[in-house]
């Protein structure tokens, strides 16, 4: 913390900064920086846990779990192109709300999952991933760079590149930790419907017995199907609460200013 505090006031007072913190006093880019890399990082989030659990819990091979995920990047690079050619058309904000939007609902869509869907059930939700995030980076780097003089740019675009790479770390960790409560909770709680009064689990007990041929065999077999189902409430949790963050950051892209007709 003390290197830290020493290297931002020796950054603020230098003449010539290797990071220009003063950056941040411009409104345009100190807002879409933060909305740029909370963004990236509630993105991270379900990048990561996303493939972690076909993995753990539904048996999927890394391969299959990366097939799972393509949808994402391919739709982000059929649409960029597309978005930045014609993006002066509309307002940045718009544009950048819209893409939230389309995160936010492709959360919720994610939220949804059992273990019971199939493959395509699975990747439907990744195309709409794809197409949020085709309306995300470019209009915000866009409207970031917005009055920004000519010898600046360099420095704004190395830090705000800084903040989003970090920011990925930062929902990296965040989003395990999340994950891994959320499934030692809701294990706790799916266990505590196990005891000897409750027949719909004696029922099942009794069933995979039979076909187990062991009492032991049976109680392993239910452990495990707990523990599956309680991960999927775990990744279901963590796309739900990635989904309203998601609709509260457009009320930030808002605060900053609309781009003027010859900033293009």
């Amino acid at each position: 913390m003390l290197t830290l505090s020493v290297l931002v006031v020796w950054e603020l007072t230098a003449k010539h900064p290797m990071i220009d913190l003063t950056l941040f006093t411009q409104r345009n880019f100190s807002v879409c920086v933060l909305a740029l890399s909370l963004g990236y990082l509630l993105f991270f989030a379900g990048v990561v846990v996303y493939p972690l659990w076909l993995q753990t819990e539904m048996g999927y091979t890394a391969t299959w779990a990366g097939l799972a995920s393509i949808p994402l990047g391919v739709m982000a690079v059929i649409l960029s192109p597309i978005v930045g050619r014609n993006q002066h058309r509309f307002d940045l904000r718009m544009l950048t709300s819209f893409s939230f939007v389309i995160f936010a609902a492709s959360c919720f869509w994610q939220s949804g999952y059992t273990t019971d869907f199939d493959f395509w059930h699975l990747i439907e939700p990744r195309f709409l991933q794809g197409i949020g995030m085709a309306f995300f980076f470019v209009p915000l780097t866009t409207m970031m760079l917005i009055g920004m003089p000519p010898q600046r740019i360099a420095s704004a675009m190395g830090l705000s590149n800084f903040m989003r790479v970090l920011s990925g770390s930062i929902g990296t960790s965040l989003s395990i930790s999340l994950w891994q409560d959320r499934g030692a909770q809701h294990y706790g709680q799916l266990t505590e419907h196990i005891s000897p009064y409750n027949p719909i689990s004696n029922q099942y007990l009794d069933t995979v017995q039979g076909l187990t041929h062991g009492h032991d065999s049976a109680i392993a077999h239910l452990a495990n199907t707990i523990n599956t189902q309680a991960v999927t409430l775990a990744t279901t949790d963590v796309f739900w609460l990635s989904g309203w963050i998601f609709l509260a950051l457009i009320m930030l892209v808002w605060v900053a200013k609309p781009a003027p007709r010859r900033a293009f």
